[in-house]
């Protein structure tokens, strides 16, 4: 066990006042102490923690760590992260130092591994980002949520770090209404892993599945360059209000030109309008965040279907089920308002999803494509 006395920081929202707007992403930048700086550490532990009067609107946080040179000033900023207000600097502050999703414990690592803080050769500034969920617009709620991580300058065996694989955030990767179940994939190819994971592979220890409210079942396979697959995280009755932090019960090796697969099971009996891959709780995410080491540069590999393909979908329902789309003139959330969803046409897209080509993001901590990988 890890004490609560233990070597602590906590990166907490600074009085922030809860927009009354349903959905927002909240990042505040924060340096880190000199101590931290001065010497690597080892995280061995984080927490979240919520604000009473926030608990219900606060979805889920995430520290990230500015990926830049260390002497590299990183501005300040507390504000919305969407905002054309944000200077310039922080899209490069993408590495996952910790993370708290609605419903989960305390994190702690395996005593042989740590994720890493500190050092000189590192930048000092890191990132916290508060998603609000207030679909009631509740205002004047007073928040200082965020995170804590524990560390010790003990460095243990292995550097410890969190790749996130699934599906992109858009509206691409969309879902149809009144369906029992509707099948949704994310990849991240051999190209990607070919040239973001080490030689000697990764080891994952942790994996924490995530949708939001229609997701019903998640599941996570490897398959292997020989044809083999193996299944590394599955969950047949997932719960948006229960998104554990689930330690494995053997760890699974992920190799160079490994195929990462991950799938999404969505239930829409409920709604009325098409769900749209996004940002918002009322949009869909189909994503694993997978703790592992030891740290390779690969950050994020995450798929959407191919934009001229889906083009061609949308020709092909105009012409099947006279639906008036048109792929010059309308957007993709437009043209999928314009299909009238039935068994028939969803079944159509189904099958499209699971043919069409894929666009592939490969990105490291600094947000930007690994060479090769795309």
């Amino acid at each position: 066990m890890i004490s609560n006395d233990e070597a602590h920081l906590d990166f907490r929202n600074l009085n922030v006042t809860i927009p009354d707007v349903e959905t927002t992403y909240w990042c505040t930048r924060f340096e880190l102490p000199p101590d931290i700086v001065k010497k690597p550490h080892h995280i061995i532990r984080f927490d979240g923690i919520i604000s009473p009067q926030s608990e219900g609107v606060v979805h889920h946080m995430e520290l990230f760590h500015c990926n830049v040179p260390a002497e590299k000033e990183v501005p300040k900023f507390n504000g919305p992260c969407t905002t054309e207000q944000k200077p310039m600097g922080l899209t490069e502050c993408r590495r996952v130092t910790g993370a708290w999703p609605l419903g989960a414990a305390n994190f702690i690592y395996p005593k042989e591994a740590g994720g890493t803080v500190g050092g000189r050769a590192q930048s000092r500034y890191v990132i916290l980002e508060v998603h609000f969920n207030n679909p009631d617009l509740k205002s004047n709620i007073i928040d200082q949520s965020g995170i804590r991580i524990y560390y010790t300058p003990q460095r243990r065996k292995y550097d410890a770090a969190i790749m996130e694989v699934g599906l992109e955030y858009n509206s691409k990767n969309s879902i149809p209404p009144h369906l029992v179940t509707f099948r949704l994939s994310g990849y991240c190819l051999g190209p990607c892993t070919n040239v973001g994971l080490p030689e000697t592979g990764i080891t994952v220890f942790t994996s924490q599945l995530h949708t939001n409210s229609t997701g019903v079942q998640l599941f996570t396979r490897i398959m292997r360059t020989d044809g083999k697959i193996e299944i590394l995280n599955i969950d047949r009755h997932y719960s948006p209000h229960f998104q554990e932090i689930r330690i494995l019960q053997k760890p699974i090796q992920i190799y160079r030109n490994d195929t990462i697969l991950h799938t999404c099971i969505y239930n829409t009996l409920q709604r009325e309008k098409m769900t749209f891959g996004g940002y918002s709780i009322h949009d869909e995410m189909c994503v694993n965040y997978m703790h592992y080491y030891s740290k390779a540069e690969l950050e994020l590999c995450k798929t959407s279907v191919n934009d001229a393909s889906l083009n061609v979908f949308f020709s092909a329902i105009n012409k099947v089920d006279y639906a008036p789309t048109n792929t010059t003139h309308k957007t993709v959330e437009e043209n999928y308002k314009s299909i009238r969803w039935t068994p028939f046409t969803s079944a159509i897209l189904q099958t499209f999803y699971e043919e069409a080509p894929i666009h592939l993001s490969c990105n490291g901590s600094n947000g930007n494509y690994l060479p090769g990988g795309n």
